[in-house]
């Protein structure tokens, strides 16, 4: 382990019917508890760590393959978390107020016996005790949620209190994410709503008198030349008074419209190309003498 390379080992897992497994590991480092010393790794290709006890090594066969290291690997955080390491030899002395619910459970299943319950009202009640300081302590705590909050010591209420105003902090920031996704759900709306009124509006111009026609375009447009191009073709170029040719939404990703848009700009001129058709000479209508 010292070497920084992988091991091939046999390992008999815990039951009477397990066959032991060969398979290389990569160690990590070493914990020593009240009931052994357990080997910290990670196993073949796999990123999370296991925990194997020495003593269940049939075989260890050291290679001089380089082992993986977790890019979050923290040996403190680990060994806290799966074996209830104490984080000082002194027992913390608890005091918290917890929910009526919680409070039958524990007077079912005490913490321990220096454990004392006392009842505040119809829903809550203080309950004190002596008891290790550990990780294990605290997720418990954490478990109970609103059923619980931590009086004693000052030090583990601070901590729950930054505990619970970092969740606060993201939950007010996916708040306002999900909000600004909704704002931009509406204004799509609101577009789409605006889209579909101008189609309406514009079918409405076209029952409209000629008087009417030109009211509406001396409002949208600042002039209109006619470029003679040839006898059957000429170019009539329309200026507008506000950039309505080839405005659009962008929209971040066209598959997941909630992702937002950005609004593309576009131009007040546009050339459009009239080519007139030829005139045909009738022919003249034959007339009975």
């Amino acid at each position: 382990m010292l070497k920084g390379c992988q091991i091939n080992v046999t390992y008999q897992a815990i039951g009477n019917n397990a066959e032991p497994k060969k398979y290389p590991i990569h160690p990590l480092g070493l914990v020593v508890t009240d009931d052994g010393i357990y080997l910290l790794c990670t196993i073949k290709d796999r990123t999370e760590v296991s925990t194997l006890h020495l003593r269940r090594f049939v075989i260890a066969e050291p290679t001089n393959t380089p082992i993986n290291i977790p890019v979050d690997f923290d040996i403190d955080k680990v060994a806290s978390t799966s074996f209830h390491i104490k984080r000082s030899e002194k027992p913390v002395k608890l005091k918290m107020r917890i929910s009526k619910t919680e409070a039958k459970r524990l007077e079912e299943a005490p913490i321990n016996q220096t454990q004392k319950i006392s009842t505040i009202d119809e829903q809550w009640s203080t309950v004190s005790v002596a008891t290790e300081d550990s990780d294990h302590l605290r997720r418990w705590i954490q478990s109970l949620g609103k059923d619980v909050e931590v009086l004693a010591p000052e030090e583990l209420r601070a901590e729950f209190l930054s505990t619970v105003t970092a969740e606060m902090i993201e939950m007010q920031a996916e708040l306002e994410r999900l909000e600004g996704q909704v704002l931009q759900t509406q204004e799509i709306k609101e577009w789409s709503n605006w889209v579909k009124t101008f189609q309406r509006q514009i079918e409405t111009y076209r029952k409209f008198s000629p008087h009417q026609r030109k009211d509406v375009l001396q409002k949208l447009l600042t002039f209109v030349d006619v470029h003679l191009i040839d006898n059957q073709t000429h170019w009539l170029e329309i200026q507008f008074k506000v950039p309505l040719v080839g405005d659009l939404l962008v929209y971040k990703d066209p598959k997941q419209k909630d992702l937002g848009y950005s609004l593309k700009d576009g131009v007040t001129a546009l050339m459009v190309e009239q080519v007139s058709r030829p005139y045909s000479k009738k022919k003249p209508i034959e007339t009975k003498a």
